[in-house]
């Protein structure tokens, strides 16, 4: 039986990737198929590496946070859900990119790498179908956990069908992102198989907070999707009512989670509910600087929670 689930999950990797190889081939100079490795840094940058701490830690919270010990940094099951989170979400990022280009939804960009011609959009699909195997083995071979692997080959496939597919839909690229980043954390959970009711105070702070964070960065992007003709909520409703959207679920992330309980967890959402309730009475976005610094708040009220549990 394990062999058969093994022999499935391969089957399906085989016949995705061989789509993406047969337009590689096609589609690439018989000369040059293969990306030189001094664009590794370029693939690197692509993969938003900032985003990569969190991306690993995830999981690790969610085992802690379900065992309340910290030995679960030494625990491989644990470690290698953590890598896996790492490789799904830099491929994420690298053929959501890909699919920007060829949409040319990027076209006006000049800090992109593939508008500066640095590497070619067919050489990104080679990338990703290599990040794609290492993934679906790591995910076959080592992963024994039915539901975890249902988990990550679902994201896997999401990565695919989030650009072209759930991208232009309003609201449902906010909400399917934060999902997905909400799942890693209960991963860790779930894999340990202990109380794994702990996780619900952190998985709906999480995905509340991540759904502020999705609104405002589309408030960022709303002159360029709009020229793309991407409709999200900025594009359709301007950018008072999406801050009181995203004020909305932060205030829910913020009492929620615990109540009026903790003091110090509702103290520390306190300078971005300022932020946003400021922006909403000036109708104006947040700059990006400052949506990038609420990545520290998440840091620091995740540190909070593992000291509560």
């Amino acid at each position: 039986m394990i062999f058969r689930k093994k022999l499935f999950l391969i089957v399906i990797f085989i016949s995705c990737s061989s789509v993406n190889s047969f337009q590689l081939t096609m589609m690439l100079p018989k000369q040059n198929k293969i990306p030189h490795i001094s664009n590794l840094h370029h693939y690197y940058r692509l993969s938003r590496p900032e985003s990569i701490p969190y991306e690993f830690g995830l999981p690790l919270m969610g085992s802690y946070l379900s065992t309340n010990s910290i030995n679960v940094i030494t625990n491989p099951s644990i470690i290698l859900l953590g890598i896996l989170s790492v490789l799904i979400g830099s491929n994420s990022m690298i053929i959501n990119d890909y699919f920007d280009y060829r949409n040319g939804c990027d076209r006006k960009k000049d800090d992109k790498i593939l508008n500066q011609k640095i590497i070619k959009p067919e050489e990104i699909l080679h990338i990703s179908n290599i990040l794609n195997l290492l993934s679906y083995s790591l995910i076959c071979y080592f992963v024994n956990d039915d539901l975890i692997r249902i988990i990550l080959s679902n994201a896997i496939i999401f990565s695919y069908i989030y650009t072209p597919i759930l991208k232009p839909i309003t609201l449902i690229k906010n909400l399917s992102v934060s999902l997905i980043i909400t799942q890693s954390l209960t991963m860790g959970g779930l894999i340990t198989n202990t109380k794994p009711y702990s996780l619900l105070p952190a998985a709906i702070y999480l995905f509340n907070f991540v759904m502020w964070q999705e609104l405002q960065l589309d408030n960022l992007d709303m002159c360029h999707d709009k020229r793309c003709g991407i409709k999200t909520f900025p594009v359709l409703f301007g950018y008072r009512k999406t801050n009181i959207l995203s004020l909305l679920f932060l205030m829910a992330g913020t009492f929620i989670p615990f109540g009026t309980k903790s003091h110090l967890f509702i103290l520390l959402q306190t300078p971005i509910i300022i932020k946003t309730f400021s922006a909403i009475c000036l109708n104006e976005k947040l700059p990006k600087k400052e949506i990038k610094m609420s990545r520290l708040i998440i840091l620091l009220s995740g540190i909070h929670m593992s000291l509560l549990s």
